[in-house]
């Protein structure tokens, strides 16, 4: 035997093993094309993340579109018993304003804000202020109309500081009164008591407010105020009040 002949079975065994190893190299490369993503698994398992978001969208569909969760409002507490503001600024105004010999129908506007208050038999036991807006209608603008009395009923709501105390709606059926105050007989206005009053809401007392009294004066006598009033170019459309007191009751 040649030695070209000796060298045939080990180049025919190399090439087998060869072949073999093509072949199994491509079945892998198949196998691995066709079975062997892990894509459907990652599909089917669900992360904390996925889990989070899922949950919030359900939380946000369960609510109305465009709503917000809040807290509900305190209710208001409605103050029984009595109190007494013993201090009072604010103004009176008029519209139209008033002028001397005015013949014109006018609304009388008392505007106050009550601080200095105490209650007395109450639920409440802390006010610090008070604040209404009252309106009469007078017959006439004249400024000496000013100085009487009106018959015209009155009404407004006290709204209270703090707050959550309930506010309290005040009703003059008598109108006012034109009064004199202190020792230099400063012109001044009384509503409520003795022309009756009544209160519903806070501080209606036991006859539903029907002793309760508002007093305002000016730093100003009768007769000053209606040469004042007279004095005015355009007329008086508003004056400040320079104290009283109220007591709703």
């Amino acid at each position: 035997m040649s030695q070209a002949q000796a060298r045939r079975p080990w180049r025919a065994l190399a090439l087998a093993i060869i072949a073999v190893l093509v072949v199994v190299i491509v079945l892998l490369v198949a196998l691995r094309g066709c079975g062997g993503s892990t894509a459907p698994k990652a599909a089917a398992s669900s992360s904390p993340s996925a889990t989070t978001s899922a949950s919030a969208t359900t939380s946000a569909s369960a609510s109305p579109a465009g709503s917000a969760v809040t807290s509900p409002t305190p209710t208001a507490v409605v103050a029984s018993g009595s109190i007494t503001c013993t201090t009072l600024t604010g103004e009176i105004g008029f519209s139209p304003p008033a002028i001397h010999d005015g013949t014109s129908p006018m609304t009388v506007t008392f505007t106050l804000q009550g601080s200095g208050c105490q209650t007395t038999g109450s639920n409440v036991s802390q006010v610090t202020a008070g604040e209404v807006t009252s309106t009469y209608e007078a017959s006439t603008n004249s400024c000496s109309g000013l100085r009487t009395s009106t018959s015209a009923p009155g009404s407004g709501t006290v709204e209270w500081t703090p707050a959550s105390i309930a506010p309290s709606a005040v009703s003059f059926p008598g109108g006012y009164s034109a009064i004199s105050h202190g020792a230099a007989g400063d012109i001044g206005f009384s509503l409520g008591a003795p022309s009756s009053a009544s209160v519903t809401g806070s501080f209606a007392g036991s006859d539903g407010g029907a002793s309760s009294q508002v007093t305002v004066y000016l730093d100003q006598t009768g007769a000053q105020f209606v040469a004042a009033c007279n004095a005015a170019g355009g007329g008086l459309s508003s004056e400040t009040i320079a104290g009283g007191s109220a007591t709703l009751s």
